[in-house]
């Protein structure tokens, strides 16, 4: 699979394009600045002083330390960064939260996001395109009843503290002057080496027990990280501004063929399955959300969103524009990709054999 084929437009001078990228140490963060080391852009990874850098070991990696809460704080160190080294020639915003305290999606998934946009306009670096990682979350899920993939025109419901979140940065965003160029990208479920998110999951399919919730079938969609970052890097090279795609791979799953596609890539010989009813489901997760929030605290797993999560039949999402406009396809396919995720699991003793 060539996953390493996006055109490249140079700066000025012939020099490589710089572009910062927000929230690099992270999962979808790491592999945006891989991507553009291999395609000639000159990456500046927007990194708390803090956070890990185990995957962000290349020597042509730029660091600085973005103060996303503070806007004053974040002019301050755009202008001082401008003044030293230039401005970016694009900016991939994919800092946030997916998992938190709900108070906390709002703050930072929204605010960080603001912040950004503000304080690059105000420090004179507003830069050739803006990309904004949101989430089909932002929208929420599709009619389970009739599968009709989530368009463009459809009116955004997200179900979660994270799709609001999400939905409310890009509202921020539509609302700047036309002079700030723009592209919002929403993801499905990301997949893909350095993931945590499925990881669980696969984990209990690798144990030959996997649980259903509903009577009816749950259709899922998901897209390789190293396809995102394909997606994403055609959209800061587009001629396009200030519109917003569903980011998928095209193909569509039912929560039981994807559990079959794992039990194939980890080669187990049977799987066992427990279905339960959704109104089972939505008790336990209802009475645990409720016993922590006596405590001030939402449950990582067992919450009011995650039940909304599981619960919608319809994850499916319109990826026509995407595919029309920023001339993307996808080169990784689940069932052929999962075995090299899971491979990268066990390398990294997350799982075991």
């Amino acid at each position: 699979m060539n996953n390493q084929h996006q055109t490249v437009i140079s700066s000025a001078a012939g020099r490589a394009p710089k572009v910062l990228i927000t929230g690099a140490s992270g999962f979808v963060g790491s592999h945006l600045t891989d991507y553009a080391l291999a395609n000639g852009y000159a990456p500046c990874a927007g990194v708390r002083a803090s956070s890990s850098r185990a995957y962000l070991q290349d020597p042509r990696i730029h660091f600085i330390d973005l103060p996303l809460a503070d806007a004053g704080r974040l002019t301050e160190t755009l202008r001082q960064c401008k003044a030293e080294h230039g401005v970016f020639d694009y900016v991939i915003h994919a800092a946030g939260i997916i998992s938190a305290e709900r108070s906390q999606f709002d703050r930072i998934n929204f605010g960080f996001t603001r912040n950004l946009a503000d304080a690059l306009i105000g420090a004179g670096m507003t830069p050739k395109k803006f990309i904004y990682i949101s989430s089909l979350s932002a929208f929420g899920p599709g009619d389970g009843l009739s599968q009709r993939p989530i368009g463009h025109d459809d009116t955004p419901r997200p179900n979660t503290a994270y799709g609001q979140s999400k939905l409310k940065a890009e509202k921020y965003l539509f609302s700047l002057p036309a002079s700030f160029p723009f592209i919002i990208l929403r993801p499905t479920g990301i997949y893909g080496p350095r993931d945590r998110g499925y990881l669980t999951y696969i984990k209990m399919v690798n144990n030959g027990l996997v649980p259903f919730l509903g009577r009816r079938p749950q259709y899922i969609t998901f897209i390789h990280v190293r396809d995102l970052a394909k997606a994403t890097f055609a959209a800061c090279v587009s001629p396009l501004s200030r519109r917003a795609y569903f980011v998928a791979d095209n193909e569509v799953y039912t929560t039981r063929e994807y559990a079959e596609i794992i039990r194939q890539q980890l080669g187990k010989r049977r799987l066992f399955s427990v279905s339960f009813p959704l109104w089972f489901v939505k008790a336990v997760f209802y009475s645990t959300d409720r016993l922590y929030s006596w405590f001030g605290r939402t449950p990582a797993s067992l919450n009011i969103d995650k039940y909304n999560i599981l619960c919608a039949r319809s994850w499916i999402c319109d990826t026509v524009p995407l595919r029309t406009d920023l001339h993307f396809s996808p080169d990784y396919r689940l069932d052929e990709a999962l075995r090299e995720v899971i491979e990268s699991y066990r390398q990294d003793g997350w799982l075991k054999n």
